[in-house]
Parts: C-alpha cells; sequence; structure tokens
C-alpha cells in the first residue's frame, strides 16, 4: 500500500475521531454551569440510608463489607467514566499533531501502525460518552486489558530513534497510571499487564535501538522501567485503599446517623 493511501486512511481516521471530540467541547461551551453538588451529596445519603439502614448497626461483618463495596462500586463506576475521558487529554493533541504533520507534508515522528493505534485509543473516550453503561465496574477488566494492548503495540512499533522511543513511552505511562489507579484495577491484573508491558518495552528498546546511537543504555532503562511498573503498581494498591477507607468512613456515618435518629425516636 503506498504512502499516499496510508496518509489519507489516518487522515481521514483522525477526522472522524477529533469530530465528536469538537462536538462535546461546542456543548460544554454553550451550556456551562455549575455542577449542582448538593443534589448530588442528597443523591448519595439516599443511596446509603437505602443500603445500610439502622439494621445495619447489626448486622454481621460481612454485611458491612457488602454496603462497602456497594459504595465503592457506584463511586468507581462514576470515577471510570471520568478517567476515561480524562485520557482525552493526551490522546487528541497527538492525533491534531499526526494530521498537521500529514496535511503540512513535515516529517512524522511516529509509525503508521503507533497512527492506527493512536486513533484506536483515541476513540475510548467517545465510547465511554456514547456508551457509558459498558464502563461498568464488571467491564473494567476487560477495558484495561484492551487498553494495555493497544499500549503494548503501541510501544512494539515505535520509530528506531532514542528520541521518539522515550516520547512514546511517556505517553504510554500516562495512560497505564491513569487507567491502572484512576480505575482502581485489582492487583493481580495491574501487576500481570505492567511486567508484560515491561518485559516488551525493555526488549524493543535493546534489540531494535543500535548501541551507538543511543545514550541511554539498555540496564539503565530496564531498571526505570522496573521502577514505573513498580511505583504504578503501589499508586493502584493505594488507590484502592483510600476508596476502601473513604467508603468504610461513609458507612459507619451513615450507621451513627441511623442509630441516632433511633435513640430520638425512642426518647421521644
Amino acid at each position: 500500500m503506498s504512502t499516499l493511501v496510508i496518509d489519507i486512511i489516518i487522515l481521514a481516521s483522525g477526522v472522524c475521531v477529533l469530530c465528536p471530540y469538537f462536538v462535546v467541547l461546542s456543548q460544554r461551551l454553550w451550556q456551562l454551569r455549575r455542577f449542582k453538588i448538593g443534589h448530588a451529596v442528597q443523591k448519595l445519603r439516599a443511596l446509603l440510608s437505602e443500603a445500610c439502614c439502622v439494621r445495619c448497626c447489626k448486622a454481621p461483618a460481612d454485611a458491612f463489607e457488602q454496603c462497602v463495596r456497594k459504595l465503592m462500586d457506584e463511586a468507581l463506576d462514576r470515577d471510570a467514566l471520568c478517567t476515561t475521558k480524562t485520557s482525552a487529554t493526551i490522546t487528541a493533541p497527538m492525533v491534531i499533531a499526526v494530521l498537521f504533520h500529514i496535511v503540512m507534508k513535515a516529517p512524522r515522528w511516529m509509525s503508521d501502525e503507533q497512527s492506527f493505534v493512536l486513533m484506536f485509543i483515541a476513540t475510548i473516550p467517545i465510547v465511554a460518552k456514547v456508551w457509558p453503561a459498558s464502563f461498568r465496574t464488571d467491564r473494567l477488566g476487560t477495558w484495561y486489558g484492551i487498553i494495555m494492548s493497544a499500549s503494548i503495540l503501541w510501544i512494539a512499533t515505535a520509530e528506531r530513534s532514542e528520541n521518539v522511543f522515550i516520547f512514546a513511552s511517556a505517553a504510554c505511562w500516562y495512560v497505564r497510571f491513569l487507567f491502572s489507579a484512576g480505575w482502581r484495577i485489582r492487583m493481580p491484573i495491574v501487576v500481570f499487564w505492567q511486567f508484560l508491558y515491561c518485559t516488551v518495552s525493555c526488549y524493543t528498546f535493546s534489540r531494535e535501538l543500535p548501541l551507538e546511537c543511543t545514550k541511554i543504555s539498555g540496564e539503565s532503562f530496564v531498571v526505570f522501567e522496573i521502577v514505573i511498573a513498580v511505583v504504578l503498581v503501589v499508586c493502584t494498591y493505594r488507590a484502592v485503599e483510600g476508596a476502601w477507607i473513604v467508603a468504610s468512613q461513609e458507612v459507619r456515618a451513615t450507621m451513627l446517623q441511623g442509630t441516632s435518629s433511633a435513640s430520638s425516636t425512642l426518647l421521644d
């Protein structure tokens, strides 16, 4: 396939991907208004009151854990959509940069394979906007596997240049951290995909880039990737632990509020 045909396909794909972004941005600018925090808090309290009523005070520990997990799932359903839409902050500018280089016929730092992978990743926030039900808690593991597979393919098809490879790795670091910690993925899944990514990234860097053309040694890059992976896993663990603590405090507060209300009723 000729370079012109590939450029046309990439250009058309980029335009199709960017159109929904601009439509959503225009709607937000046109209908800009403050988020009604009070209504959200009242709705959350109603859900908590329904899930953890006065009887929950005398319930066993597993019932308390169920209340906490239910609250965590409800919070994660909201946070998952916000996290997915946040990924547009890096994918949209990169798509614009690719289209700009094609239109201006400037030298491109991204390979054709990376351009197609980028277009695919850029469609994920659009799917979250159009079909939010697909990003519920029980489906995040599947989506995480798809995104990590795309990241591995992205880094494996990078151009044979040290600067380009480092920039591609930095983009992947942002995506990996955003979806791992933002989605609060389970530890075994995070460890597996981070190990697989580090293996492919280090192999690509050491095998594809000539030693005389790099300022960073292969050993240094391996150590750096391992440190990044460990930090990412620790941050994900802390995010899950923090969400559990917040949800536990919310449930205990609701239980205490229900207990005080019941005591006041009995005294009256």
